[in-house]
């Protein structure tokens, strides 16, 4: 089969390798839709795994072929497939920090979605693996997994009703987390330097959009005035730098929250005034990934539309264009980049 390989610092290269074995409790799927997902990017433009590696794991196509003790799907069956798995019983999984569990960080498809094939192990045809609703298309499906990630992280806090929450960064994880807040009693203000992605947020009905390109200080006031001088209950960080990260502090409310959603360069460091942090009662925290709870949910939410991820409007790419997506999300061209390893024609919309 075909797979695009990451084999070096910005080169990605389509080779040919063998199509992975089965186990007894293993699906093969055929993929025809893989997302192309920031940490993707991440990886590529800073050498953050060893080549060569197959990358993707917004993973959505048809089982070819199953284990003989699967039982939860057939061959025909479209599916959307996550690439982690938790154990449940380990300190970390107790502790409800699923993406922490080593089973959690061990546990991945093989190989990537960036490929014509792909083995979905046991443990993630029971925990990952679901049928996609009937009338869903492939590139719809994808957004699963990063949908989930979004759930997972606005359930780290606790929204109420006239809250407030500035979402930084309005890429594709930024308007979907716009659009998650929505459906809250919550307002959503949305930030973002670029135009175009501010303007696709007040379609959605965001609250306020402010422009990142303003001074400081004229956004602030209009958050303070938007929150009875109080400041923001929650920011979310999709997008920014070091600087950012550290002043977002001054926008929060007494006792508020801040969530970092998205990495940095690598050896960024971020500093805050840990005594405004200990008087203020600032909680500062991070989300990298959800649970299988969450991915049933985010389906869920996708078959109902309770999100619009055709804003998004995501150009599919071939196999054989794996490092166009990639330069084109990291550039900022376009908002999502689908990878269809069998082509537009076979199972992938044009869009």
């Amino acid at each position: 089969m075909k797979a695009a390989c990451y084999v070096d610092r910005f080169q990605l290269a389509t080779q040919e390798t063998d199509i992975p074995t089965l186990g007894p409790g293993d699906l093969l799927l055929q993929v025809y839709a893989c997302g192309v997902c920031g940490t993707d990017v991440r990886k590529v433009r800073h050498a953050l795994v060893k080549p060569p590696a197959i990358l993707g794991h917004e993973v959505a196509g048809e089982v070819v072929d199953l284990g003989k003790d699967v039982r939860k799907f057939k061959r025909g069956d479209r599916v959307v497939v996550a690439h982690h798995t938790p154990c449940y019983v380990c300190h970390y999984c107790r502790h409800e920090n699923f993406s922490m569990c080593r089973k959690f960080k061990s546990s991945n498809l093989d190989p990537g979605g960036f490929s014509e094939f792909v083995r979905v192990p046991e443990g993630h045809v029971e925990m990952t693996a679901h049928k996609i609703p009937e009338g869903m298309p492939y590139e719809t499906a994808i957004h699963m997994e990063p949908l989930a990630c979004i759930l997972r992280n606005l359930k780290r806090t606790k929204l109420l009703p006239g809250d407030t929450v500035l979402v930084i960064g309005l890429g594709s994880m930024g308007l979907l987390t716009g659009q998650m807040i929505k459906r809250t009693p919550a307002n959503v203000i949305g930030s973002d330097l670029r135009f175009d992605r501010r303007q696709i947020a007040q379609g959605l009905g965001f609250d306020l959009v402010l422009d990142g390109n303003d001074q400081h200080h004229n956004n602030k006031e209009k958050i303070l005035e938007m929150t009875e001088g109080r400041g923001l209950d929650l920011v979310v960080l999709t997008a920014g730098n070091a600087t950012l990260y550290g002043d977002v502090v001054q926008l929060v409310r007494d006792g508020g929250s801040v969530s970092i959603f998205a990495g940095l360069e690598p050896g960024a460091k971020v500093t805050y005034d840990a005594n405004d942090l200990y008087s203020r009662e600032i909680t500062i925290y991070s989300s990298y990934s959800p649970s299988p709870c969450e991915l049933s949910e985010a389906l869920e939410h996708l078959k109902n539309k309770s999100v619009d991820v055709h804003i998004l409007n995501s150009k599919i790419f071939r196999l054989e264009e794996a490092f166009m997506a990639i330069e084109a999300v990291a550039s900022q061209k376009i908002l999502k980049a689908i990878i269809a390893p069998h082509g537009v024609s076979q199972g992938v919309s044009a869009i």
